[in-house]
C-alpha cells in the first residue's frame, strides 16, 4: 500500500515539474520572440531613413539616369 501512494506521489511530483518546466519554456519563447520583433522593427525603420536620406537619381539629357 505504502508503494502505491509513493508511486502517486511520485507521478504527481513529476507532471508538476513538467508542467513548470514547459511554462518556463513558454516564457523564454515568448521573451525570444519579443526580441525577434523589437529587432525586425528596428531593421525596418533604419530601412526607411536610409530611404529618405538616400538622394534621387539625377536624370541625364538623354533620358537615362547616373
Amino acid at each position: 500500500m505504502m508503494n502505491n501512494k509513493l508511486d502517486s506521489l511520485s507521478v504527481g511530483l513529476l507532471i508538476t515539474i513538467n508542467i513548470t518546466m514547459v511554462q518556463g519554456l513558454e516564457i523564454q519563447t515568448n521573451k525570444l520572440n519579443h526580441s525577434f520583433f523589437k529587432a525586425e522593427i528596428t531593421i525596418i525603420q533604419q530601412e526607411k531613413k536610409y530611404q529618405k536620406n538616400e538622394q534621387p537619381p539625377v536624370p541625364k539629357k538623354d533620358g537615362t539616369s547616373r
